[in-house]
């Protein structure tokens, strides 16, 4: 099972572990980033914007179960 983490703005995700990032734009569109390190290389998540943080996080929850990645990071928005 996935663990979902809020974490600040400023905040930075740990590098030397497997993980996704979902954050908002300026533009109100979800980007979500990650990377999951297999027996042979690196495998990196980098899909187009999504419109809403459901459809971002439906897509970030589905490539960590398939790739072992533990987190998605959730960084807050500005306020």
């Amino acid at each position: 099972m996935v663990e979902v983490r809020e974490i600040a703005k400023g905040e930075r995700v740990p590098e030397d572990s497997d993980h996704m990032v979902v954050e908002r734009t300026a533009g109100g569109r979800y980007v979500v980033n990650g990377s999951a390190a297999g027996s042979h290389a690196v495998t990196f998540f980098t899909p187009a914007p999504f419109e809403s943080e459901v459809a971002a996080l439906g897509a970030a929850r589905r490539w960590s179960e398939e790739n072992g990645v533990p987190v998605i990071y959730v960084r807050q928005a500005d306020t």
